[in-house]
């Protein structure tokens, strides 16, 4: 498990794709994601079931430890095991999270 003093990442399962779509749909997130249009959560249910089976990527919730709320999601894709490198994203889901975040750093 990737664990920080405040947080720590559990796989992405399928119960967690309502509150992915939620943060996807939001317009702060979605333009940090440079989606340009809402998903649907049928989009995102298919997406799900291509990328369980997916080696080239790892997908995460980030859990706030506090309350073990989940406040967004990370991940690595592009992931080339032989040359052992891969692309990380971030994304918090939670924007009031985020502000606290921040200014504990």
């Amino acid at each position: 498990m990737i664990e920080t003093k405040r947080t720590f990442l559990r796989a992405l399962e399928k119960r967690d794709l309502e509150l992915k779509h939620k943060w996807m749909n939001n317009p702060i997130v979605r333009e940090t994601l440079l989606l340009s249009v809402p998903i649907s959560l049928y989009q995102l249910e298919l997406w799900y079931e291509s990328i369980i089976k997916d080696v080239s990527r790892e997908d995460f919730i980030i859990v706030y430890k506090q309350n073990n709320e989940a406040i967004g999601f990370a991940g690595y894709c592009n992931i080339d095991w032989k040359n052992r490198k891969a692309e990380p994203f971030i994304t918090i889901g939670v924007e009031e999270l985020e502000q606290r975040l921040l200014i504990n750093c």
